[in-house]
C-alpha cells in the first residue's frame, strides 16, 4: 500500500471532525461507526468501488480487507463536506485512521489510500467540489499513471 506524504495530517484542515468507532464494515466505502450515542451508516465520500463480478471480485476482496485491518473495532476521525447525507441515507464522511510514523501520530484517510492504490475510482458527490476534490484528484491522478485498475468511469 502506498500513500503521499503531502496527505498526511488533512484532517487537521476540516474545522469539524469527529471521534468514532468503527463497529462493522459491509464493504471498502460503506460501515458503522459509533460515534457518541449516534450510529450511522456511514459511507466514504467520493469512493466509488467497481461493480461485483468477475474480474473485479478481487480488488473489492482486497479493498475490504485493507478496511477491515485499519479499522474494524479502531477508533477513527470523522471530517465532512456540505452534504451529510446521500440519498440511501448513508453519513457522507472522510475517515481518518492514526497511525504511527517516525515516532509522530499521523491521521491517514481512507478515502485517499482507497484512491491512490486503485481500489477504488473517485467521483464527487455534486457538482460543487469540496474542500479535499484537490487531493482527491491528486490520489486518482498517482493511481492512474500507476496502472490502478479503477480510476475510469467505464468499469464503475
Amino acid at each position: 500500500m502506498v500513500y503521499a506524504r503531502e496527505f498526511l495530517d488533512l484532517g487537521a484542515s476540516f474545522p469539524e471532525i469527529d471521534e468514532g468507532k468503527v463497529e462493522k464494515i459491509d464493504d471498502a466505502a460503506h460501515m458503522d461507526v459509533s460515534i457518541g450515542k449516534f450510529y450511522p451508516r456511514v459511507r466514504l465520500i467520493g469512493v466509488r468501488l467497481p461493480r461485483e463480478e468477475s474480474p473485479f471480485i478481487p480488488y473489492l476482496e482486497r479493498a475490504s480487507t485493507l478496511m477491515k485491518k485499519a479499522l474494524l473495532d479502531s477508533d477513527v476521525f470523522i471530517s465532512y463536506d456540505g452534504f451529510r447525507y446521500d440519498s440511501d441515507s448513508n453519513y457522507l464522511s472522510y475517515l481518518w485512521f492514526p497511525y504511527e510514523l517516525e515516532d509522530t501520530e499521523v491521521l491517514i484517510s481512507d478515502n485517499l489510500l482507497l484512491v491512490m492504490n486503485g481500489l477504488c475510482n473517485y467521483v464527487p458527490e455534486t457538482n460543487v467540489k469540496g474542500k479535499f476534490h484537490k487531493f482527491m484528484e491528486q490520489a486518482k491522478h498517482y493511481a492512474k499513471s500507476n496502472g490502478g485498475p479503477f480510476v475510469t468511469d467505464s468499469i464503475i
